[in-house]
């Protein structure tokens, strides 16, 4: 064979080898990317599925949305150390670190706890008159009610507080139903600040109030601020029947003078009947309009002893209730 022939079959005639295989290194289709990928599901058991999470790639500035079952996927990423933000409106973020190599699939596991919600939040005062003070002192009750949500329920909640920072006030309030709803009453005695001074409620009118709520996994919110509107200084005063008037009737029509209101107002009458030494609610006669300052009792009483007592009630839930007037019915 001519030695040019032997030349040819040995260097330009053989055909070169194709490289398919993506495990080549010279293959055009060698896989020198990895993939991220993953699921977004809810805090607790059963794990539901959280779609429109966005997640973030923080190296890169990609990110990806996850679908209707939670996933997610990062293709064609370059060997490295990642970190993953997992971000949704209502939920705590998550994050997440990952290393990459080539030619391997990550697969990531988010699971993303829900957010305390206030609803709601108000304070409300309830000035109390009653027979055992003086003429120049009253009581004043703060109502504090939030109604908090959870969307990974409500038991998720461990604790939920009020704040007034003017006042250098924060105590926690109490769980009253399943349904979100918190609750306290606080008296005199309870309105302390942290130096342990008493607070006088008619200064807090006009300050911010807000709630504070914090979940098991430690997460904690805070609403906007509230405020409260008024405390009612004024009360009606009882005039007929009271100081332990006897009556000869049992159906008495009940009287009493107004101090002089300007803001929107309704009255509440309530009756009550001493028995054994403890009172007993007989009747409620609810939005009696401003400006009224006789009722009569709808029925008939039997012999024993009674105090009734008049209420102010404002259209935000403020309240001030006369001392009680005592009578007999014979």
């Amino acid at each position: 064979m001519p030695v040019t022939a032997v030349c040819c079959w040995l260097f330009s005639c053989t055909t070169p080898a194709e490289h398919s295989n993506p495990l080549d290194p010279e293959s055009p289709a060698y896989l020198d990317k990895g993939v991220l990928s993953g699921t977004v599901t809810s805090f607790y058991q059963p794990f539901r599925p959280l779609p429109d999470v966005d997640i973030h790639l923080l190296e890169t500035g990609a990110s990806r949305r996850s679908n209707a079952n939670g996933e997610f996927t990062f293709a064609g990423i370059a060997p490295g150390r990642y970190t993953l933000l997992a971000t949704t409106a209502g939920y705590a973020a998550d994050s997440a670190e990952v290393e990459v190599a080539a030619r391997e699939t990550r697969v990531l596991s988010f699971r993303l706890n829900a957010l305390p919600l206030v609803a709601d939040a108000r304070v409300t005062a309830a000035h109390v008159k009653t027979r055992a003070s003086v003429s120049d002192t009253d009581f004043v009750f703060l109502t504090v009610t939030a109604e908090v949500l959870d969307g990974d329920g409500s038991n998720d909640l461990q604790r939920v507080r009020v704040e007034i920072p003017a006042a250098a006030f924060a105590d926690t309030l109490r769980r009253s139903n399943s349904n979100g709803a918190w609750e306290r009453t606080f008296s005199p005695e309870e309105l302390r600040d942290q130096s342990g001074s008493l607070i006088d409620p008619y200064n807090l009118v006009g300050e911010s109030f807000r709630i504070d709520a914090t979940d098991a996994p430690g997460a904690q919110v805070t609403s906007a601020p509230f405020q409260l509107v008024r405390v009612i200084a004024e009360e009606p005063l009882p005039q007929e029947p009271a100081n332990g008037e006897v009556l000869t009737t049992n159906a008495p029509q009940l009287k009493w003078l107004m101090p002089p209101l300007t803001f929107e107002h309704t009255l509440t009458i309530q009756v009550f009947k001493l028995i054994s030494g403890f009172q007993t609610l007989l009747l409620t006669i609810p939005e009696l309009p401003a400006g009224t300052t006789a009722a009569p009792y709808p029925g008939r009483l039997t012999t024993g002893s009674y105090f009734w007592t008049v209420t102010v009630n404002d259209r935000f839930g403020n309240s001030s209730r006369s001392k009680e007037a005592t009578f007999v019915v014979q």
